[in-house]
């Protein structure tokens, strides 16, 4: 099922992951951000890619097991996650409103 990234894909998986690390450092254990620097104000701002805002909304929704559950379950957990905002179509279109940023 995994294959190699093409450069371009890992610079991109890349980009992401580190847009994902700076969103997930200004959020305490709660998830409260400074005002001003919700997912989605930082979004509009374009300071957060519409993957890395789903990502973060996925980390977010497993924040509450990260103590409690294993790592691999926790991987696992979102994998499945990830998987549903791509291939359910309610939840797919509710991710493509989530991330559409108005002009």
């Amino acid at each position: 099922m995994a294959g190699k990234r093409s450069a371009a894909d890992q610079a991109a998986f890349d980009q992401q992951d580190a847009e994902l690390d700076e969103a997930l450092a200004q959020a305490d254990a709660s998830g409260v951000v400074p005002s001003g620097s919700s997912d989605h104000a930082r979004l509009r701002n374009g300071e957060l890619a519409a993957q890395a805002f789903l990502d973060l909304q996925v980390e977010r929704a497993l924040a509450p097991y990260l103590s409690t559950l294993e790592p691999a379950l926790i991987d696992a957990m979102r994998q499945v996650l990830a998987a549903q905002l791509e291939q359910d179509p309610l939840l797919a279109e509710l991710a493509a409103r989530a991330t559409q940023i108005e002009s």
